[in-house]
C-alpha cells in the first residue's frame, strides 16, 4: 500500500500498484471480525497507483503520481477529481476544520483547499507554502 488513513471505524489505504485490480482505496473495519476478509471493501478503482491519501468530514482525497487529487465519499461513490493541475502530488492531510492540504512534490509547494464539500467538485487551490522536494504532510 501507499499511504493510509483512520477514522474512528474504519482504516483507508490506497495501493502503489495493481490499483484497478485490487483497489485504487480500499477501507477495512478497524476491528475485524471473523471474516475480516469479506469486510474489505473497494471504495474507489480508478487507476492503478496513488500515493496519499487523507480524510475530510465524509470525503476520502487520494493523489496520483502526476497532476491529480480525487475524492470519493467514504461509502463509495463516483471518483471526481478534485484537481487535475499539480506538478506530482503526494501526502495529504486535514487540519480537522475544513481545509486539505497537498504535498506537491514537483512544484516544490504545499496546497490547500477546502475539503469539507458536501458534494465533491473540482476545488480551488492555494499555495500555502514553498517546499522544496514536498512529499509528505
Amino acid at each position: 500500500p501507499g499511504g493510509v488513513a483512520t477514522d474512528s471505524f474504519h482504516t483507508y489505504w490506497v495501493n502503489k500498484q495493481i490499483g484497478m485490480q485490487v483497489g485504487s482505496v480500499v477501507r477495512a473495519p478497524k476491528e475485524p471480525g471473523n471474516s475480516a476478509a469479506s469486510a474489505i471493501q473497494t471504495i474507489a478503482r480508478n487507476s492503478d497507483k496513488s500515493y496519499g491519501i487523507c480524510l475530510a468530514l465524509n470525503n476520502v482525497f487520494f493523489t496520483q503520481p502526476d497532476a491529480t487529487i480525487y475524492g470519493v465519499k467514504k461509502g463509495g461513490s463516483e471518483v471526481v477529481p478534485i484537481s487535475d493541475r499539480l506538478t506530482n502530488p503526494r501526502g495529504c492531510a486535514w487540519d480537522g476544520d475544513g481545509t486539505v492540504y497537498v504535498a506537491d512534490r514537483g512544484a516544490n509547494a504545499v496546497y490547500s483547499f477546502a475539503g469539507n464539500m458536501q458534494a465533491l467538485s473540482a476545488a480551488q487551490f492555494t499555495k500555502a507554502v514553498d517546499f522544496q522536494d514536498a512529499f509528505g504532510v
